[in-house]
């Protein structure tokens, strides 16, 4: 590939939007939410998501990144469909709620440094902006 159709190719694909998913996963038996740490360039605290792929329907997606980056059966958890978020004018964040029977150790992938199953009182940090409250909710 050329430099300028390398150029070409970049700056259209900053134009077209991004659909992401996310899921905040919750186990029944002890009541903990399961957050991961992101390897990021500065690491944070998120719940699990990834972006979805063309012609992906959002909820196979997002299972597929399940699969992907726990490695574990999404078919363990229960999805409840919350909204869709829009940071901006080209992007969405579509979010979930998921309940599973009881806490999983997942194999992460690359993509993350670490896992932690937490209750409201051992939140850690640094955390997604935002998530603390999706959190609250979600133990209303």
């Amino acid at each position: 590939m050329t430099l300028k159709s390398l150029i070409k190719k970049s700056l259209r694909e900053g134009l077209e939007k991004k659909i992401a998913a996310g899921v905040l996963i919750k186990a029944k038996s002890t009541d903990k939410v399961l957050l991961l740490l992101r390897n990021d360039k500065t690491p944070i605290w998120s719940l699990m998501s990834g972006c979805i792929e063309d012609g992906e329907t959002i909820l196979a997606g997002l299972k597929r990144e399940i699969t992907e980056e726990l490695s574990i059966s999404p078919e363990k958890i229960s999805f409840k469909f919350i909204g869709v978020e829009k940071p901006n004018d080209k992007d969405e964040f579509h979010y979930y709620q998921g309940l599973t029977n009881s806490e999983f150790v997942p194999t992460l992938d690359h993509e993350n440094l670490e896992y932690k199953w937490v209750d409201m009182d051992d939140i850690p940090e640094p955390l997604y902006k935002g998530l603390k409250e999706k959190i609250k909710k979600f133990y209303e």
